[in-house]
């Protein structure tokens, strides 16, 4: 019970140097956040008729979010992909398609 009323110390982050760098800017610099998930889908179905469909991808997100400007206005993006990682010829119809470059 005693451990539920204790202040949590906060978590130092993956670049605290940049962090203690950026903690005198104003706050559109200064609480920007970066966040990258990645994600892994593994598909595969037989169908009757030697049919079989079969896929693996990794894919995730990119996202950025800055700081209040004037304590009103705030940006951001996220970029989305997905990329094969195993998508034979031969069992297609996962409708997962290399990407063209």
């Amino acid at each position: 019970m005693e451990k539920s009323f204790e202040e949590k110390k906060p978590k130092p982050g993956l670049f605290p140097q940049i962090k203690e760098a950026l903690k005198d800017q104003p706050a559109f610099f200064r609480d920007t956040k970066v966040d990258v998930q990645l994600r892994t889908f593994y598909f595969f179905q037989e169908n009757t008729g030697a049919n079989i469909k079969e896929a693996w991808a990794l894919g995730g997100s990119l996202s950025y979010k800055s700081g209040y400007f004037l304590d009103h206005f705030q940006t951001g993006a996220v970029l989305y992909t997905s990329q094969p990682l195993y998508a034979p010829d031969d069992r297609d119809g996962t409708r997962l398609q290399p990407c063209p470059l």
